[in-house]
């Protein structure tokens, strides 16, 4: 059974389970932000986890402001030419890639809420 993303294209059954999975094992660093994000917390915007887009998974994505959040910890170093890939991919799109380290989740929470809500209002504004 396939189902619809948000923009329409076909899903498979397997991305679909696959971003459950994630969205039941975050990160503490994930787990961290999503407590910030979640229930339009942030300036009441809607934010999702694990959000599947043009059938990749992002950590977190708010379509009123077209920004996805990926929380990059040490796998990042191998991963990285596919990271480059997908930002491409989905700034192509209109979606812009905010990138934290896990490490500055740890380090500074209140300060990465920051940065989120400052790059959530620019484009807010840029998109209205």
């Amino acid at each position: 059974m396939d189902q619809k993303n948000i923009y329409g294209r076909r899903t498979g059954t397997a991305n679909v389970a696959v971003a459950g999975a994630l969205r039941r094992e975050l990160t503490n660093q994930e787990h961290v932000l999503w407590q910030a994000l979640r229930g339009n917390a942030m300036d009441g915007l809607h934010f999702r986890r694990k959000q599947i887009i043009r059938g990749h998974i992002v950590d977190f994505y708010c379509h009123r402001a077209r920004l996805a959040i990926e929380v990059d910890g040490l796998v990042r170093d191998q991963r990285q030419a596919d990271d480059e890939f997908r930002d491409r991919m989905l700034a192509e799109h209109g979606i812009e890639v905010l990138r934290i380290p896990s490490r500055a989740v740890d380090l500074s929470p209140k300060s990465v809420l920051w940065l989120i809500r400052q790059r959530t209002r620019k484009a807010c504004e840029q998109n209205t």
